[in-house]
């Protein structure tokens, strides 16, 4: 167990701190299997994400926190004062692949959240994956890729793959996208250098291929409700 009690625990409320970094977050799965206090009852759940935590998604389809099942007519307080992201889109490949999505970042099901980011915390999705350029190609010279004009041989050059967006797999850094290659006569046998990855929260860059999106900030679902209009280092920014 690496969570931590604090506070509380009424007939009505409970209170949790998230301390630790973790992977793939349940907080209806902590509490089943580490917390007895909890009697398994609707609560209003007070949750502080602690500010030395990240919370990271193992996939690009997982999230880096999830309410899991709780009881009907429970209330989640997500507080966030460490970091929360998702995993970044793959990039495009060459030539010419489009990059992909970034991943989500959190999912509440069925219950209301009121979700605060305090002082330096983040919750971001993942990056979008760069796009990859296009082949390029020309006339390969025979006395060196300065010649003017070019030689008669045909030649072809790939272009760049995209970059990887920022996430969960590469720390939240964005990859560059691939440099071009050439061939022949530079002014005509060259491909397209890719687009580089987003950042946490932004779509990746275009190039021949189209731009992978940001990860979605929030996941509702089964009549899961937002109850006010979160502030801070949220990306993309929640409607």
């Amino acid at each position: 167990m690496v969570n931590q009690l604090v506070g509380s625990h009424g007939a009505s409320d409970f209170n949790l701190v998230v301390f630790a970094s973790q992977t793939d977050y349940d907080l209806a799965a902590d509490l089943a299997a580490n917390y007895p206090e909890w009697d398994g009852r609707k609560k209003d759940f007070y949750v502080i994400v602690g500010a030395l935590a990240e919370l990271t998604p193992t996939t690009i389809s997982n999230y880096a926190f999830d309410s899991g099942s709780l009881p009907a007519g429970s209330t989640l307080h997500l507080t966030v004062k460490g970091d929360l992201m998702g995993y970044g889109g793959a990039k495009g490949v060459a030539n010419g692949g489009a990059g992909s999505n970034g991943g989500p970042c959190i999912r509440v099901d069925t219950v209301p959240i009121t979700l605060v980011v305090d002082g330096a915390g983040i919750i971001r999705g993942g990056g979008g994956g760069g796009g990859a350029g296009n082949a390029g190609g020309g006339l390969d010279s025979t006395s060196g890729d300065s010649e003017t004009p070019p030689g008669t041989t045909p030649c072809a050059a790939n272009g760049g793959d995209g970059g990887d967006g920022a996430g969960a797999q590469n720390s939240g850094l964005p990859q560059p996208g691939g440099s071009r290659a050439c061939c022949g006569n530079v002014t005509y046998g060259c491909g397209v250098d890719g687009g580089a990855g987003g950042i946490l929260g932004v779509d990746g860059e275009a190039s021949s291929g189209a731009a992978g999106l940001a990860g979605v900030t929030l996941t509702l679902v089964n009549g899961a409700t937002l109850l006010n209009v979160p502030t801070g280092d949220i990306l993309p920014v929640i409607p």
